[in-house]
């Protein structure tokens, strides 16, 4: 089942936002029922979680409004991928590692997204009005997140996978989200550090904290965002595209102004704890159905990002 509740920014362990409502191809109304009932159990199970860290929890709560300050106070300059010196909780990887989950085609993905549609969420078309968020001249591909968010975590598999058809990645590291949160240690890779090429799309990355809180009980903060990244969150990430509970959540993705996406487009919950290489190869294989939501996920942007370029390069768009 598509799990498409966002983190909060900043971190609030144990309080996650109820699962904002989308539109299923036709034909499965019977699913949407069924699935409306269970994302009522799980929003009770939420409230309930909610009110406990609340009344647990109001020096925690004191912190996490302090770090939405910094997340959100920004740069002039704006936010670059590419902290100076080791960050804790991220490693390097193989790309012999990622390679399986690169190599699947643009078409393969989104035949996936089709015929898979069921075990993903797609992104939702902004109105035609908007104004198109470009840089250098291409349609810019905007993602916010944060190393402790398992709901990112879960995210960034299909965006590799997605933006892999159009360009390369370079630099991407592995880490896993928050040992304390929700999914607790969901194997991922981050986009910190990590650079990105392509002919057709730029890819903007803020990944805004780390995954494991420091001494004084923060999230320790990465990445700033700009004025322009605050401003189009504050926007978007609101409703009728997330409930009000959820608004400022992450991960959010934002298409070239043509389409937004709050939240994971699959449930990750499945590979919580794994080892990373076995993860990766995991979510490679079609022959699985979180594989296979992640692909129906990456093929529905791999469909929306063709749009925006026109249908190039022709081998990821055909």
């Amino acid at each position: 089942m598509p799990n498409a509740q966002p983190s909060k920014l900043p971190p609030r362990p144990g309080s996650k936002p109820a699962v904002p409502s989308r539109k299923q191809p036709a034909g499965t109304a019977p699913p949407e029922r069924d699935r409306a009932r269970r994302l009522s159990a799980r929003q009770a199970m939420q409230a309930r979680r909610k009110r406990l860290y609340m009344a647990g929890g109001a020096t925690a709560v004191v912190v996490a409004a302090i770090a939405v300050l910094l997340a959100l106070s920004g740069t002039s300059g704006g936010a670059k991928s590419g902290s100076a010196g080791p960050v804790a909780g991220v490693f390097d990887v193989s790309a012999k590692t990622l390679a399986p989950l690169e190599k699947v085609t643009g078409p393969t993905l989104m035949s996936a997204a089709t015929r898979w549609h069921s075990l993903a969420v797609a992104p939702t078309a902004l109105p035609a009005s908007n104004q198109a968020l470009v840089l250098d001249g291409k349609p810019e591909v905007l993602y916010i997140g944060a190393n402790y968010c398992p709901y990112c975590a879960a995210e960034r598999w299909p965006l590799l996978t997605a933006l892999s058809k159009f360009g390369t990645f370079s630099g991407i590291r592995g880490t896993a989200s928050s040992s304390s949160d929700l999914n607790a240690s969901t194997p991922t890779i981050t986009f910190l550090g990590s650079s990105y090429t392509s002919r057709y799309v730029s890819f903007v990355a803020v990944e805004t904290h780390g995954n494991e809180v420091d001494a004084s009980g923060n999230y320790p903060v990465l990445e700033h965002m700009t004025a322009q990244q605050t401003a189009l969150l504050t926007k978007w990430d609101a409703p009728p595209y997330v409930p009000s509970s959820a608004a400022g959540g992450i991960p959010f993705v934002y298409i070239g102004g043509r389409y937004v996406f709050i939240g994971s487009q699959y449930d990750g919950a499945h590979i919580a704890g794994w080892n990373f290489d076995r993860a990766a190869a995991y979510l490679a294989s079609a022959s699985n159905t979180v594989g296979r939501s992640v692909r129906a996920a990456a093929g529905s942007l791999v469909r929306d990002i063709c749009h925006l370029t026109g249908n190039r390069p022709a081998d990821a768009c055909a």
